[in-house]
C-alpha cells in the first residue's frame, strides 16, 4: 500500500516583540533632533543605545531605518522652511551693504543751522471782507471790543489763525435776542454795524526755522502745493540712516540668465534689477540731481521718513562731486555695484604702458 510522507514538524509561532515603552522612543526621538546633521550613529554608539535601552540590535536597526528617517524628513522640512523665510529677505542684508558702500565713499557730512524764528507784519482784516453785516462791537476800535473779547473764546482751529468773525452758535443767538428786543429800544443801524473801513482784527504767522529753509529749498515751487519740513533730497544732498534698509518690502526672487534645469541660479529682485538700476543713477549726471524714485527708495528709506531730518548731518557723494570737482568716490561706488574693482590714474597709466600680451 501507498503511504502518505509524514508531514514535517511545525515550528512553533515566533513571538511578536513588546513595542518599545515610550521613555525608550523619547531617548531615541532626541538622539536623532540632536545628531540632525548627521543621524547615523556608529557602531560605537550603537553598542551605547543597545546597554541602555535592552533592545536587540536587529530592532535598534529597523527603528533608526524606519521611524528614524520618518523623523529626520520632517525635521529637515520644517528646518528648511525657517531658513527660507530668511533667505527671501536677504535683500536687507544686501541693501544695507550699498549703503554703508555710500557713507563709506562719503568725504563732507554737514549739518543745518535753523533759521531764526520770527512773526509776519500784521494782516489787518476789514470788515468788509467779512460781510455787510458785522456789529460794531467786533470793530477793533469800539469801546466793548476788549470786554467784548474776554468773554468770548473764539474756535482755534489746527495750523490756522481765528479770524476775528463770530461762530455760528453766537450769530444765531444774537438775532433772537434782536428780536425780543423792542422797535422803540433798537439804536440807529449807523450804530448796530460796521463801516466797510472798520478793521476787524489783526492777523500774524508764525514762521518757524524749518519753513523758511524749506522755502529756500523749493523756491522752484513758487510755494505751490508745497509740503512742510524739507523736501525730499535722500540719495542727492544726504544718505537715509541705516535703520530704513530693515523694513519689509515685496522683493521676489527672480531667475539669472544662467538658469537651468540643474543650476538654479536665483537672485533678489534688489540685486537684479534695483543695484543695476542705482550704478547707472550714480553715472547719469541728470538723474543724480534728483532725489531717488519710489522704486529704489523703498529698499533705503523707511515709509514713515518721507522727508530727511533736519537735525541729522547731511552728505552724499553728489555733495563731494560739487563742493571738490571730483568724481571719483562716485566711480568707486558704481564700479563696486557692478561687481568691477576701479582702477586709479596712476594703476591706468601703468597698464597702457604695457604690451597687449602683458596686459
Amino acid at each position: 500500500t501507498n503511504t502518505a510522507p509524514a508531514a514535517p514538524p511545525s515550528s512553533p509561532p515566533k513571538k511578536k516583540a513588546p513595542p518599545m515603552s515610550q521613555d525608550q522612543v523619547a531617548y531615541l526621538r532626541n538622539w536623532i533632533i540632536e545628531h540632525a546633521s548627521n543621524p547615523y550613529p556608529t557602531p560605537e554608539e550603537k553598542d551605547v543605545m543597545i546597554e541602555f535601552l535592552g533592545i536587540e540590535r536587529k530592532r535598534l536597526d529597523s527603528w533608526l531605518y524606519g521611524t528614524g528617517r520618518e523623523i529626520k524628513m520632517k525635521w529637515d522640512e520644517k528646518n528648511h522652511e525657517h531658513w527660507t523665510g530668511f533667505r527671501k529677505k536677504r535683500y536687507m542684508l544686501e541693501s544695507t551693504a550699498d549703503l554703508l558702500l555710500m557713507y563709506a565713499n562719503t568725504s563732507t557730512f554737514f549739518m543745518m543751522e535753523p533759521f531764526c524764528r520770527f512773526d509776519s507784519t500784521a494782516i489787518e482784516v476789514y470788515a468788509r471782507e467779512l460781510g455787510n453785516a458785522v456789529p460794531l462791537r467786533f470793530a477793533l476800535d469800539s469801546p466793548c471790543s476788549e470786554h467784548l473779547s474776554d468773554q468770548i473764546s473764539m474756535p482755534k482751529q489746527k495750523e490756522e489763525q481765528s479770524s476775528g468773525g463770530m461762530s455760528g452758535t453766537r450769530r444765531k443767538k444774537e438775532k433772537e435776542k434782536q428780536k425780543d428786543t423792542p422797535n422803540d429800544a433798537a439804536v440807529s443801524p449807523e450804530e448796530n454795524f460796521c463801516s466797510p473801513d472798520d478793521v476787524i482784527d489783526n492777523v500774524t504767522v508764525d514762521y518757524s526755522g524749518d519753513y523758511v529753509l524749506s522755502q529756500l529749498l523749493q523756491w522752484v515751487n513758487g510755494g505751490i502745493g508745497q509740503a512742510k519740513g524739507l523736501p525730499d533730497f535722500f540719495g542727492c544732498v544726504t544718505l537715509p540712516p541705516i535703520s530704513g534698509c530693515w523694513e519689509e518690502v515685496e522683493c521676489d526672487e527672480v531667475k539669472l540668465p544662467n538658469y537651468t534645469r540643474y543650476n538654479k541660479a536665483k537672485a533678489t529682485e534688489y540685486v537684479a534689477k534695483i543695484r543695476p538700476k542705482l550704478a547707472e543713477w550714480f553715472l547719469n549726471r541728470y538723474q543724480r540731481g534728483s532725489p531717488w524714485d519710489k522704486d529704489l527708495a523703498k529698499f533705503f528709506c523707511s515709509a514713515n521718513a518721507s522727508a530727511p531730518d533736519p537735525t541729522m548731518p547731511m552728505g552724499s557723494p553728489i555733495i563731494d562731486y560739487l563742493i571738490t570737482g571730483m568724481d571719483e568716490n562716485i566711480k568707486k561706488i558704481s564700479a563696486a555695484l557692478k561687481g568691477k574693482e576701479e582702477e586709479s590714474d596712476e594703476t591706468k597709466s601703468k597698464r597702457s604702458k604695457l604690451s597687449t600680451s602683458d596686459r
